[in-house]
């Protein structure tokens, strides 16, 4: 298929060793848009050594939305033309502390940055029990940009996970899930005169093993909806320590 051949191009162009073996850092280096970079990594089923193969590649890859692999396609021109001796030697890696540390923190680095999955709107788990439009503080957004405030749908589901509508890919996403809120960090942010959004709350999931998860701003028109926001929140946080 044509996805299937996008995939084997890419995977080809990524296999800068020619061992038929890629490797996650490599991959991060290699692929200048660390937005496109992100959306990869978290679709690949990374072995412990931060290796992937052709057949988990493809796998990955196929999972991705149209659009991105369109966009990965039309990038392969523009990668970052590295060679070996920039990258990090096959005989270090997995051995050596500091090319440890680096893998690691590049894999934390994107899995923070990317815990969403696709959900099934018509699904009865998915129905909203509340929901509200916000305003995203986009990833390394400035508050008083409004350019960097997205407006989203979001809403609690039957299940207490938190989900919303990405508009970037026309679909119904899972933003954290109820365990997810075990113990999370909910809270009014204090923002400056200067913030675009006034009513600003702060959501910082972390997972009942401690798992720490990307910290994410929101803003709301008025107090009472971003107190009443905050309220169901914890409502839901609490749930989630009491099912644990």
């Amino acid at each position: 298929t044509e996805i299937e051949a996008a995939a084997r191009r890419l995977f080809e162009r990524l296999d800068v060793r020619r061992r038929g073996m890629l490797d996650c850092g490599d991959i991060a280096k290699i692929i200048d848009d660390e937005k496109l970079a992100g959306r990869l990594l978290t679709v690949l089923e990374v072995d412990s050594t931060g290796k992937v193969d052709w057949r988990t590649f493809r796998k990955g890859f196929t999972k991705l939305p149209v659009n991105l692999i369109v966009e990965l396609s039309a990038s392969q021109h523009k990668l970052a033309g590295l060679a070996k001796d920039d990258l990090v030697a096959p005989t270090i890696r997995g051995t050596d502390s500091d090319s440890q540390a680096h893998l690691a923190e590049i894999i934390h680095r994107f899995n923070l940055r990317s815990r969403r999955k696709y959900i099934d709107p018509l699904e009865d788990k998915n129905s909203a029990v509340f929901k509200t439009e916000v305003w995203k503080l986009k990833h390394e957004g400035h508050r008083p940009n409004g350019e960097d405030w997205l407006k989203r749908d979001y809403w609690i589901n039957k299940e207490g996970d938190i989900c919303f509508h990405s508009v970037t890919e026309n679909r119904a996403m899972m933003y954290c899930s109820k365990a997810d809120l075990h113990s999370a960090t909910i809270e009014e942010a204090d923002v400056g005169e200067d913030s675009a959004q006034r009513w600003v709350f702060r959501l910082h999931p972390r997972d009942k093993d401690g798992s720490e998860l990307k910290a994410t701003e929101f803003g709301v028109p008025t107090r009472e909806g971003m107190r009443y926001w905050i309220a169901q929140l914890k409502k839901v946080s609490e749930q989630a320590k009491q099912e644990c």
